[in-house]
């Protein structure tokens, strides 16, 4: 009897381990572990919902534009974003072009210092457009958007380079409960743009579950990841507030001057390698 128990227990030891090991190369159980792990990470230095509910909640269009060098190449790159890369000028500014919220001029935000970095290190002209797509983000789970009329006005529709520059304002519920339609919004902006090198940045402000499913539809595409949420860990350096006192707090939690050019240069340092 006790060798029949001893058989029956080392039979169901094998099958358990069998079955660790199946949820190991599937990764289930990593993405398990991660759950577990992250439940009980304190979200610091994020917008509460409620700010993050306050913006991009107008309609921007898109802007079209050439840094030209006077060289004989150029290369297109289309930015996809929120707030951080396109919004109006928030507050009493002098500068009133929209641009990256919170940047003190439109040279200043991450999309411009970016195009400076790679036009004048490359010696190319660049062909870009940008827009604001914060709704795809806001309400992933039931917004159901034709991408010809979403990205209609962007005069660059077959760009060299993709960038996605979003995420920071997806509801936490949201993401927590449908997973599958968050990865499903992302491959839709891949596949639409198949023939671009794109890069996709992990949140400005840590989103745990965010970097994770981003980071794993990534990969299926061969994306580019860029990881910035190191910078949004430090306000003192990158955030708007750090330079000027702003009423609304949310506001001011926006990358500032130096959180842009902070940005502008992980996503150089990503890009630069891999231009002619």
């Amino acid at each position: 009897m006790k060798r029949i128990i001893y058989v029956l227990g080392a039979i169901l030891c094998f099958s358990v381990s069998l079955n660790v090991l199946y949820e190991f190369k599937t990764h289930k159980f990593e993405k398990k572990i991660h759950k577990l792990l992250q439940k009980n990470i304190p979200q610091k230095n994020v917008p509460s919902e409620k700010a993050l509910a306050t913006y991009n909640n107008q309609p921007l269009g898109a802007f079209n534009g050439v840094y030209d060098t006077k060289e004989d190449s150029t290369i297109s790159i289309v930015f996809l974003g929120n707030s951080i890369t396109y919004h109006s000028a928030w507050e009493d500014v002098g500068d009133q072009r929209r641009r990256g919220m919170a940047a003190t001029s439109l040279e200043k935000d991450y999309v411009h210092q970016l195009l400076r970095l790679i036009a004048d290190s490359h010696n190319v002209n660049i062909q870009y457009s940008i827009t604001n797509i914060a709704q795809m983000e806001r309400r992933f789970a039931t917004f159901e958007f034709d991408m010809d009329s979403c990205f209609q006005m962007l005069e660059v529709t077959n760009p060299d380079i993709l960038i996605q520059k979003k995420k920071e304002n997806v509801n936490d519920n949201d993401i927590e409960t449908k997973p599958d339609k968050f990865k499903e919004k992302k491959k839709k902006i891949f596949d639409y743009y198949s023939g671009s090198r794109k890069f996709v940045t992990l949140p400005f402000w840590l989103r745990q579950d965010e970097n994770y499913l981003i980071t794993e539809v990534a990969t299926d595409y061969g994306a580019i990841v860029v990881d910035l949420s190191h910078l949004g860990a430090d306000p003192a350096k990158n955030y708007a507030s750090s330079f000027k006192h702003y009423e609304n707090v949310g506001i001011g939690m926006h990358p500032g001057d130096e959180g842009m050019l902070s940005i502008a240069n992980c996503l150089f340092s990503a890009i630069h390698a891999l231009i002619p």
